[in-house]
């Protein structure tokens, strides 16, 4: 969409949906996440437990995808999903996939330190924003 050579830190559209899920992603690791070639595409840490490892590099390559989208549309089609948009179209693919999942697994998983959801004394589960 401009001239720059294209980069991870580059487009203000993309930073804004990276600064968005940059909290998640700090809670999961127990660290900053700062946006980077290796934070998005190695992000492998020794520092976390394997489910939070699991977790953040879903959460990524998820990440990773609707901007790949977003880019493709606007260089393919001419067409510009706003930062909100692309954190909305995550946030949805990411709330889908926990509703179709066991409840074993939204306990396990998906409710990993209360990063997206939890699950209170009555089995029901809160999502957050």
């Amino acid at each position: 969409m401009c001239s720059q050579v294209e980069t991870i830190e580059h487009c203000p559209r993309v930073l804004k949906v990276w600064d968005h899920f940059s909290r998640p992603l700090s809670r999961l690791s127990d660290s900053r996440f700062s946006v980077s070639v290796s934070s998005v595409f190695f992000p492998l840490s020794d520092s976390q437990s394997s489910s939070a490892l699991s977790f953040s590099c879903y959460l990524v390559a998820t990440c990773v995808y609707y901007i790949w989208l977003a880019r493709n549309l606007t260089t393919l089609r001419n067409s510009v999903l706003s930062p909100q948009k692309i954190i909305d179209l995550i946030v949805k693919d990411v709330s889908l996939h926990i509703r179709c999942s066991s409840f074993d697994k939204i306990l396990n998983f998906w409710s990993l330190r209360n990063v997206l959801c939890s699950v209170n004394d009555d089995d029901n589960v809160t999502f957050f924003p």
